[in-house]
């Protein structure tokens, strides 16, 4: 166990026994080869990293939304928090998928009037950036608008499932300190990370 970001202790990879060192494993195969840094935050407590990774997949492993409607989700609910390792993370998982540039640079900058956004794409953003915001808001309206470009209750339930669990996670982010990606890799470890 060793410090992470200063603000909570955490399991390094090279350290993992018993059921950690199984989750980091599957988040090995879940993201070519690494452990992201986020997970690692609650690494300490197997029981937590466990419904993580759960979480995670239920968010991310299949479903009815395709998987570029969720990485939007993701890094709308993202950059409306602030969380800035969150939205270098789901920027990048965006741009992995083949999205095209100017869509993705709307997203990230927050421009979903830009017409390179889908407007399907661009309902589901809107309904994560009231979420985010002020979830106690929403109306049978809000919903009914994401509905009326086509996406279905089972779409709709999990774009607002992927809303609210990126919600908790950004949070965990930004609370424990995690800004910059690879910072708690075993390797970097010990070396302050740029303010």
């Amino acid at each position: 166990m060793t410090n992470g970001t200063g603000r909570v202790e955490i399991v390094r990879e090279g350290d993992a026994s018993g059921e950690v060192a199984e989750l980091y494993g599957e988040l090995r195969r879940l993201f070519g080869g690494f452990v992201p840094d986020v997970f690692k935050l609650v690494s300490t407590r197997p029981d937590m990293l466990g419904a993580f990774v759960a979480g995670y997949r239920s968010m991310f492993g299949g479903g009815r939304l395709p998987e570029e409607a969720k990485e939007v989700i993701a890094l709308t609910v993202a950059r409306v928090a602030s969380c800035q390792y969150c939205t270098t993370a789901h920027d990048a998982l965006l741009r992995l998928l083949g999205t095209d540039s100017t869509y993705a640079d709307a997203v990230l900058n927050g421009a979903l009037d830009d017409p390179a956004i889908p407007t399907g794409i661009r309902a589901l953003a809107e309904l994560a950036t009231t979420i985010t915001q002020h979830a106690y808001r929403i109306t049978d309206d809000d919903l009914d608008r994401v509905r009326s470009h086509g996406w279905d209750q089972a779409q709709v339930l999990e774009a607002v499932w992927v809303a609210c669990l990126f919600n908790a996670i950004v949070r965990l982010a930004d609370t424990f300190g995690l800004r910059d990606l690879g910072e708690l890799a075993d390797d970097r470890i010990g070396v302050s990370s740029p303010a």
